[in-house]
């Protein structure tokens, strides 16, 4: 195999044979790049996605990362407020995983919106989950059920901003 290289690589059209590659690999990327070209595979997509359900999947994969990264993120403040001594944070963290999931439940029913009626009912049913699974006393306080409230209602605008900005890319194209 060597030997063929270093023979192709010495031979008089080696030039020739070298830029006539590089210049087919650069039409082949300006081709994938304008979107004439659309290369997918099982696991890797190259090129412009064009249909409505890879824009769609594409809507609710940032909205679930979004929703984990803030959630994840409130573990920090939850421990400002209280430490999970007992648990060593890991009851916090189950917490926060159940919420994730709820969340991810009404991302995938494709129905989030961002009417006052809408939010303040999200808002009880997420509280209603906390309270269900046996939180200490300092979680039940006005003030902490206050900040659950602003961290649903901070999710479900957000979700719903990604929403309008996807769409509004979508129609540009």
């Amino acid at each position: 195999m060597w030997e063929a290289i270093s023979n192709v690589l010495t031979s008089a059209n080696a030039l020739q044979t070298i830029i006539s590659i590089i210049l087919v690999l650069l039409i082949i990327v300006v081709m994938i790049k304008t979107g004439m070209i659309r290369i997918r595979t099982k696991h890797i997509q190259v090129g412009r996605a064009r249909s409505a359900s890879d824009t769609e999947r594409a809507i609710i994969r940032e909205q679930c990362d979004f929703t984990h990264v803030y959630l994840m993120g409130l573990v920090s403040k939850i421990k400002q407020v209280t430490p999970d001594l007992l648990y060593d944070g890991y009851f916090t963290k189950y917490i926060l995983e159940v919420a994730y999931d709820e969340f991810v439940r009404w991302i995938t029913f494709n129905h989030i919106e961002d009417s006052e009626e809408y939010i303040s009912t999200k808002q009880r049913k997420i509280c209603s989950l906390v309270y269900s699974m046996g939180v200490r006393n300092e979680f039940k306080t006005a003030e902490f059920n206050h900040r659950m409230c602003n961290w649903v209602e901070e999710i479900i605008r957000e979700l719903v901003r990604i929403r309008r900005v996807y769409e509004r890319q979508g129609g540009q194209k």
